[in-house]
């Protein structure tokens, strides 16, 4: 017998690099939970990045000082969340997946936390087995899938297992159309953006030399 849709609540506050590595994972919510109304909760900062993403239903914002999250606790509370997920692993994302109330709490294990204490608010701990963070967080929807659903059948493998899904609004391809016609850019072409905002994540020259000739 099929199982009743629930709502589900997707934790992934920040940032755009984590956002987008989360797309793949709630794709996958959507394609196992078909009939199921999937929430995500980002940062507003973040948020135009799901705008046009078909896996979500809605989405919702965090908000700063403690009225603010005292305010939001109380709307997550009030749609009855079957399950939460916390896709970031941090204090932070835990403390709002345990108070939005869902009787099932999904997140990393303490080896695979960004910030260990976090595990302590879920009541399901995944520990996955891929090694790259994007599946890892499919991994980790599946197995809360599997623990919502304990009677159905295993998740079945999937081709497009990863799918990120970005649609540009028209204004967007507007925009970029303009800024190829003013480079005289046509495809096919590649862009590399060498900067970051970490020094940990800079990548040195020479890769990115040899990466441009490959």
């Amino acid at each position: 017998m099929a199982e009743p849709p629930v709502r589900v609540l997707v934790v992934k506050l920040s940032a755009m690099g984590d956002v987008i590595h989360a797309l793949p994972a709630v794709h996958r919510l959507r394609t196992l939970l078909p009939e199921s109304e999937i929430h995500w909760l980002v940062s507003e900062r973040w948020s135009p990045l799901l705008q046009g993403v078909s896996c979500v239903d809605g989405v919702l914002t965090t908000r700063r000082g403690l009225s603010g999250s005292l305010s939001l606790l109380k709307v997550l509370r009030a749609r009855e969340y079957g399950m939460a997920i916390d896709l970031q692993g941090l204090l932070k994302s835990a403390l709002i997946t345990r108070g939005s109330g869902a009787p099932l709490r999904v997140g990393f294990s303490p080896t695979f936390a960004r910030e260990p204490v976090a595990s302590i608010f879920y009541n399901y701990n995944v520990s996955p087995a891929g090694t790259h963070v994007v599946d890892q967080l499919v991994e980790m929807v599946e197995r809360g899938v599997e623990r919502l659903n304990p009677h159905s059948s295993p998740p079945l493998p999937d081709e497009d297992r990863v799918t990120f899904g970005l649609v540009p609004t028209t204004q967007e391809t507007r925009w970029a159309e303009e800024c190829l016609g003013e480079l005289g850019l046509s495809p096919p072409f590649a862009v590399l953006l060498p900067g970051t905002g970490w020094e940990t994540k800079t990548w040195e020259p020479e890769k990115f030399s040899i990466l441009a000739r490959e």
